[in-house]
């Protein structure tokens, strides 16, 4: 899960599990550029809300039923890596 904040004037990523933050966010595009070592490939933005019920997921079944049917109708080779300016919170 990353949190969208508007700071000023401008979106910012954060990655509070890593510590991370993206400075120049597009909140448009759902390629989240951000990887660890077992997820190289990056995040995907599926659903945006203040928690999963806002978004009809009640429980992890339903979530991983979900991602398996975004997975099999998206081609992620049509999706666009944007370039994050990424900082690090101390």
């Amino acid at each position: 899960m990353f949190l969208e904040i508007y700071n000023g004037d401008r979106w910012v990523l954060v990655d509070s599990t890593r510590r991370r933050l993206a400075t120049n966010y597009d909140p448009s595009n759902p390629v989240i550029p951000l990887s660890y070592p077992n997820e190289e490939a990056g995040y995907y933005v599926l659903y945006k809300g203040i928690d999963a019920a806002s978004y009809g997921i009640y429980d992890l079944v339903e979530l991983g039923e979900r991602l398996q049917r975004f997975a099999a109708r998206t081609d992620l080779s049509e999706l666009k890596m944007p370039k994050y300016e990424i900082d690090y919170l101390r």
